[in-house]
């Protein structure tokens, strides 16, 4: 499966690296070309569950360089996630899902203003991650 994450914070670089570890494809998008050269170059160092490691993946912030996601996660503060979606609209293809486990109010609603709302996935988890 072909995830992407927007938004390379604590949680979307955890759920990245236990995806990528899971055996899926996982890009970050990133809003900056330097972060993501950055990530991709060092990729996500892992500790506390297991021994620690790193975990390799993707990075850029060029959609385009990514293709057709299968599922995108949104994993920036809630006043950016209708731009972080606008961002990724070029990986939605017509069986992509949007999922959006942010902290805050709104977050699901503000993704709707940007894509129908069959392609949307509101959730909580109770992960934590520095």
């Amino acid at each position: 499966m072909k995830i992407a994450i927007v938004g390379p914070g604590a949680m979307g670089c955890l759920f990245a690296a236990l995806l990528a570890e899971a055996g899926h494809e996982v890009w970050f998008l990133d809003k900056s070309a330097e972060r993501a050269q950055r990530l991709a170059r060092s990729g996500i160092r892992l500790e506390g569950a297991g021994e620690p490691r790193t975990v390799r993946l993707g990075a850029t912030n060029n959609p385009g360089d990514i293709g057709a996601a299968d599922l995108i996660f949104i994993w920036v503060k809630a006043y950016d996630t209708e731009l972080a979606v606008k961002a990724a609209l070029p990986l939605l293809a017509t069986h992509t899902q949007i999922i959006s486990l942010q902290n805050g109010l709104g977050n699901v609603e503000a993704i709707a203003r940007a894509v129908h709302p069959r392609h949307i996935i509101g959730g909580t988890t109770a992960h934590g991650a520095t």
